[in-house]
């Protein structure tokens, strides 16, 4: 296809300013020549490439390195610019390109963390990873102007970046691509390179110690966190997350070994969040949510500490129900949402029986129900709000053992103890 000169391209415009439409003209005419202005430049500064690091002459710099001699842009996989994965590269998408790829060799498998910012005020951006097979297994986008952060677990030897700008494909404005390798085994999330580097579903579940910490960030396409647990013996893991993002609330969820749901706790906005976990021998798992947008640049802090097994769990049944004495202080936790304390006591003689409750966990509210030794419901109290000390007498008709059972009106769970007594 002939192509037409510049100059032929403005004679064109003068044979039509003739035309009745000539202010029209004139200004279409100012357009273009600023347009070709602007792209000569370009290609000058970068030598037809759409990265403004590159150098005019093809294999000149180590971005080139290994391209055909034909790629004027590294808008292919066979064209991709060769990217150090500790540097930074700046591009545009004014070559027509709606997608520049970049290459990355890395000497030792690990996480890249990728920072693009700036960002095009006028596009969104999307980012791809891509395996050597260049089958992609990862994918973040960012709205335009927002900068975008993202990290992945790369292998050992050859990965692929591409950047895509979104309608309309093009802008003036440049990015900067920021690269830097973590090579710390810690810092891998997941042992599977399916994954991607993102714990985002059960398979990828992070494995974590019952008694440890975490940073970590919901900024890598994933708008949820899965971890796993696993535990010889049963107990309570005590799980605090502060600091918490300061612009999305959080919800933290809990599993079984089934992966079936078992509880759950949320948190606004830059508020902490503490939730009582009863890990079962063998494997549990939890996640961290992000509320909309779902991602931020803030991270979050996980912490656990496992206190082990309580003396009188499990005790969720009349069956399971800890045997205690008048007189004796009970010290326990309703650690999790939905957990339930059943006690039985012996009466020998009947008479009447005051159960107290002090200190009271300043995040409970908590309901009392009292059975007979037949089991059958005998008196009913809850306090009127979180934290408020309670008080109940009952009357025991018959010696026998009565139970009492303890719950928390309120959802979630509390990491402070109550104290039982029963006179």
């Amino acid at each position: 296809m002939k192509t037409l000169s510049i100059a032929a391209l403005l004679a064109l415009l003068v044979t039509f300013s003739l035309n009745p439409a000539q202010a029209q003209l004139r200004k279409l005419k100012e357009r273009l020549e600023q347009t070709i202005e602007e792209a000569t430049k370009i290609s000058i500064k970068t030598g037809g490439a759409g990265t403004t690091n590159e150098s005019s002459a093809p294999g000149a710099s180590r971005g080139n390195a290994g391209r055909p001699g034909n790629c004027s842009a590294n808008s292919s996989f066979v064209c991709a610019k060769s990217a150090d994965p500790n540097s930074s590269y700046t591009g545009r998408f004014v070559d027509g390109a709606k997608q520049h790829f970049y290459k990355v060799e890395s000497e030792q498998a690990g996480t890249l963390m990728i920072l693009m910012d700036p960002v095009p005020l006028d596009i969104g951006v999307q980012l791809n990873v891509y395996n050597e097979a260049q089958e992609s297994y990862g994918v973040a986008n960012t709205q335009a102007g927002k900068a975008l952060y993202y990290y992945v677990a790369v292998p050992q030897g050859t990965s692929y970046l591409s950047i895509q700008g979104g309608y309309p494909f093009v802008s003036r404005d440049s990015y900067t691509l920021s690269l830097t390798m973590n090579v710390d085994e810690t810092a891998m999330l997941v042992k599977e390179q399916r994954c991607g580097g993102v714990n985002g579903r059960f398979v990828c579940a992070k494995a974590m110690p019952l008694n440890g910490e975490t940073t970590a960030y919901l900024v890598d396409g994933a708008r949820e966190h899965f971890y796993q647990l696993n535990s010889d013996t049963p107990g309570t893991l005590d799980i605090t997350v502060d600091p918490v993002p300061t612009d999305i609330g959080l919800t933290l969820i809990t599993y079984n070994a089934a992966q079936e749901r078992i509880g759950s706790h949320n948190t606004n906005i830059g508020q902490n969040l503490f939730y009582g976990f009863a890990v079962p021998p063998g494997t549990a798992y939890f996640s961290i949510q992000g509320s909309y947008p779902y991602t931020t640049l803030d991270p979050y802090t996980l912490k656990m500490v496992f206190s082990g097994v309580e003396k009188y769990e499990p005790n969720n049944t009349f069956v399971q129900a800890g045997r205690i004495k008048r007189g004796e202080v009970v010290e326990a936790w309703i650690s999790t949402e939905g957990d339930l304390d059943y006690y039985g006591v012996d009466v020998t003689q009947p008479g009447s029986v005051t159960v107290t409750i002090d200190p009271m966990p300043a995040d409970v509210q908590m309901r009392l129900n009292v059975f007979t030794p037949r089991q059958e419901p005998l008196g009913q109290t809850m306090t009127k709000a979180q934290g408020m000390r309670l008080e109940y007498t009952f009357q025991a008709t018959t010696p026998g053992t009565y139970y009492l059972l303890l719950s928390n009106a309120r959802p979630g769970g509390s990491r402070d103890a109550y104290a039982l007594v029963v006179r």
